[in-house]
């Protein structure tokens, strides 16, 4: 074998061991369902921006976000992930004098095209699902918090 065509041969194995080592990269991240955390909590940010303030609200603390495990995952890296979506939280403290049962009917009468579920026990909060979208709002001891994960459930309804 001619020196010229060892020398294509041996690159064309590292070539190919290459794409090997990117097949597997890639394919661990899409099996191990990795999605990108600034990506989705942009969308929360969407949502959340996009709904109405209670008048007077103000905000108590910056707006952060949390991963919600994927149970299907046996290996656990150090910050509990992989995390198969987010929740971003935004919280605001009310005006004095607003009752719970008021800022619940203020989101009620604005959040059209949303359907509604009670919290069992809890007269503070509801829960918010629009297609895939679902929105916690907390109205209790004199602060309300707004939760959005833009992608809580498989399929809209």
């Amino acid at each position: 074998m001619s020196e010229r065509r060892l020398t294509v041969y041996f690159v064309g194995l590292g070539v190919i061991f290459a794409l090997l080592i990117l097949a597997a990269f890639l394919g661990r991240s899409f099996l191990s369902g990795a999605i990108d955390k600034e990506a989705w909590t942009k969308q929360n940010e969407l949502v959340l921006t996009a709904l109405p303030l209670y008048p007077g609200a103000v905000e108590a603390r910056a707006s952060y976000s949390t991963g919600v495990p994927d149970s299907t995952v046996t290996i656990k890296t150090a910050n509990g992930g992989p995390f198969r979506g987010y929740w971003t939280t935004h919280t605001y403290t009310l005006p004095l004098g607003a009752r719970p049962d008021l800022v619940l009917d203020y989101y009620a009468e604005r959040l059209g095209g949303w359907s509604f579920a009670p919290v069992p026990g809890s007269i503070c909060e509801v829960s918010y699902r629009r297609g895939r979208t679902l929105l916690d709002l907390k109205a209790c001891d004199g602060s309300l918090e707004l939760r959005v994960n833009y992608q809580e459930y498989d399929r809209p309804i």
